[in-house]
């Protein structure tokens, strides 16, 4: 299993969960693949770490205190718009009913994934979001049921 988490060596991440047993799990499994994670409970939280660390990836829970997974991005996108920046991102929630996996990638998401998280899955999604990123293609938005 460890072979496959060699795309994610040097990588630089932002978890925003509230959840601690998911903080925890999401940065055991991405640091031991070699990735610099940060954790963030909060939205506030997210944009002041985002003032220290330049994450190659962001990878959000919906379902945030105060203010949620839909709104943070949209607020990131809308910087992102000013600075000519791109920070690809992947949704991560419970929430599986309707079209949450739509609204997720109208917010500006590249990819959504439902929880509980298949850890496998999340890896693979990363990198190839780490190689679009790399070869200068466009992100087209997708949604993994």
């Amino acid at each position: 299993m460890q072979d496959q988490f060699s795309d994610l060596a040097g990588l630089r991440i932002l978890v925003v969960e509230n959840d601690p047993d998911n903080q925890i799990l999401y940065t055991c499994l991405l640091e031991s693949a070699g990735a610099a994670v940060r954790t963030a409970t909060s939205v506030c939280e997210a944009f002041a770490i985002l003032t220290q660390f330049t994450p190659d990836i962001l990878i959000s829970e919906i379902a945030i205190p105060n203010e949620d997974g839909y709104a943070f991005l949209r607020k990131l996108r809308a910087l992102e718009a000013d600075s000519g920046q791109f920070l690809p991102a992947i949704a991560v929630t419970a929430y599986i009913q309707g079209n949450d996996d739509l609204l997720a990638l109208a917010a500006g998401f590249q990819k959504w994934l439902p929880k509980p998280i298949d850890l496998d899955h999340l890896i693979n999604t990363i990198a190839q979001l780490v190689q679009h990123q790399q070869s200068g293609d466009r992100y087209s938005v997708e949604f993994t049921a």
